[in-house]
């Protein structure tokens, strides 16, 4: 489904966006809550998707040629989607993990638990690096969806925005 590519990736850029802005600009405050409430949303439709995907057999779509770009395509689109789990899974491992609570638009907590030093420090490693890994495999997929549109003629730019193929 396009709509949920759509939601994903919409709620996912805003989770980038807001993630680094509070890593680099404002630093961890009432904007937390929204990175996390939001992060832990994006887990479960995520999750939802991917399962969905797997489920019908249709985890990777890469019907290109030459052979070493349909590898390289499919290998893009397996990194996004298991860095999809893995942001949100860590964001989680670092805050629970120091002790703190998610809660999810003040509707429902989930934590706090003892702190757990090791699961902290692993979600605390990771976390900033799968970002920055996600914003570059973000690029080449974005990248390779126009270089497809504009010398494959692949329509596939207009059927994400939602238009029909002029052709």
């Amino acid at each position: 489904m396009i709509i949920l590519h759509r939601i994903v990736a919409i709620a996912f850029l805003a989770m980038l966006g807001l993630g680094f802005f509070l890593r680099y600009v404002a630093g961890p405050g009432v904007l937390i809550d929204l990175h996390r409430s939001i992060g832990v949303i994006v887990l479960l439709v995520a999750a939802g998707s991917v399962a969905r995907n797997v489920w019908q057999g249709r985890l990777v779509n890469a019907d290109i040629s030459p052979v070493w770009m349909r590898y390289f395509v499919a290998s893009v689109h397996i990194f996004l989607l298991i860095a999809t789990l893995a942001m949100p899974v860590t964001g989680l491992a670092m805050t629970l993990g120091h002790g703190d609570v998610v809660s999810i638009f003040g509707l429902i907590n989930i934590g706090p638990w003892e702190p757990n030093h090791e699961l902290g420090a692993i979600g605390s490693s990771l976390h900033p690096k799968i970002a920055k890994l996600l914003t570059l495999a973000i690029a080449v997929h974005i990248a390779g969806a126009y270089k497809q549109h504009l010398y494959a003629g692949a329509a596939r730019i207009l059927s994400i925005l939602g238009r029909q193929s002029a052709t």
